[in-house]
């Protein structure tokens, strides 16, 4: 889908290096043809946040869950990229957001529930939400002028920078924020620790990640043991469906690792995040429990890598083995379906003798029934002519005279049958 003209402004607006590096008319065509599944029409899930000599201004823009179109509109987002210039590369993020398209991301989600598994009741509504956000943030040395543009903001994150910049009314003046302390003295370790993940969650990383590597080494050893003899009582059955598992668990890691690496970044970002402070006051330290959080982090994304790699040699393996299973089996069809052909030419031959024997034995009858119908009466009347008596023996008794020509009447269907 081509992008609209409405894109101009937009892309006017942008410096020169944004479309060397980027292209840019490539980036509004892709937003806007996946902006029905992004965005729903309505205000709501955009906050951006000002900062200009301590003062925050604030656009009421509030979120609903992770797992459905973004409350807003494509002309909105579009009149923000606008009027902060902000940087093309913001636009391929927010294609993560918005509703569930197909199957594909199926096991996205099952990370996204596992992950807020263990959350407080009071925290979510929606069982599929999850507490991630979009974060961009542009600071102009020249003005002292700081842009923060997030996306979906978990509560956490909104409460930190409330208490950093103060909420602000309609009216520009600025107002407490709800139930906020004072700000400290040090705010990036207290913006660290807000915005830091309970050590629960972590936990529940580990569980997640050590129940991964379970099924790593489960199908490992599928893999290794399975056997192309499908008659083998020891064989493992490797079949099509533990390939199917297998990548979605190669899937499902490498979207854990972005999981990772995203929250990692907003961690960053945030921890960074401080009110203006004197140049006599210095930046204060990172905390040292945001440090040892990171290094988890790290060490979980490390793992999540290593299991994929792992995940993906199985992968191979298990499929070369349904390969090499289904050339056996395609011999071993080959060669039933040669043993059926010699079965049938076999059979096909005693047919043709039985044919042949059935024709002449046919033949045979036909000439007995001729023989049969001509000689029997040829020979009741030839059999007075053939065969005499005479009166003259001694005693009484008669004397049979057979004439030569009877045996030539006898042999002759005999000679016939004999053929």
């Amino acid at each position: 889908m081509a992008a609209g003209p409405e894109w101009q402004t937009y892309r006017d607006s942008l410096p020169d290096h944004y479309h060397r590096h980027y292209d840019v008319q490539h980036a509004c065509e892709e937003l806007e043809a996946d902006s029905s599944r992004i965005f729903s029409g309505k205000k709501g899930s955009i906050e951006v946040w000002t900062r200009k000599n301590g003062t925050a201004v604030k656009s009421e823009l509030d979120t609903r869950n992770s797992w459905s179109p973004l409350e807003a509109d494509l002309s909105d987002l579009r009149s923000i990229l606008t009027t902060h210039r902000v940087s093309p590369r913001f636009l391929e993020a927010i294609h993560a957001f918005g509703g569930k398209a197909t199957g594909d991301d199926d096991a996205y989600f099952n990370i996204c529930e596992t992950q807020t598994s263990g959350e407080e009741p009071n925290r979510i509504s929606d069982p599929w939400s999850l507490r991630q956000m979009a974060l961009y943030h542009r600071h102009e040395s020249q003005t002292s002028r700081s842009v923060w543009i997030l996306i979906q903001p978990f509560l956490r994150a909104k409460y930190v920078f409330m208490k950093a910049f103060g909420a602000a009314d309609s009216d520009g003046v600025a107002a407490p924020p709800e139930r906020p302390p004072p700000l400290p003295q040090q705010p990036q370790q207290q913006l660290a620790e807000a915005q830091s993940e309970p050590r629960s969650s972590l936990e529940r990383k580990k569980t997640s990640q050590d129940h991964r590597r379970k099924m790593v080494s489960h199908f490992t050893e599928k893999a290794i043991h399975s056997n192309g003899d499908v008659k083998k009582p020891y064989d493992y059955d490797t079949g099509f469906s533990d390939c199917q598992k297998l990548q979605k668990l190669v899937t499902s890691l490498a979207l854990a690792q972005h999981i990772l690496g995203a929250t990692q970044n907003v961690r960053i970002m945030l921890s960074k995040l401080h009110v203006p402070v004197h140049a006599d006051a210095g930046r204060p330290k990172s905390d040292s429990n945001t440090n040892t959080i990171r290094a988890q982090i790290n060490g979980f994304t490390r793992t999540a890598a290593s299991l994929e790699k792992s995940a993906e040699g199985t992968s191979r393996l298990m499929s070369k083995l349904l390969e090499y299973r289904k050339s056996d089996q395609l011999n071993a069809q080959a060669g039933l379906l040669a043993s059926l052909t010699a079965q049938a030419n076999a059979q096909s031959h005693e047919l043709r003798s039985l044919a042949y024997e059935s024709r002449t034995d046919s033949r045979y009858t036909k000439i007995l029934g001729f023989v049969a119908t001509i000689y029997l009466p040829a020979s009741l009347l030839a059999l007075p002519q053939l065969i005499t008596s005479d009166p003259s023996g001694t005693g009484g008794s008669r004397i049979l005279y057979i004439s030569q020509a009877m045996w030539l009447f006898v042999l002759m269907p005999r000679k016939q049958f004999s053929r």
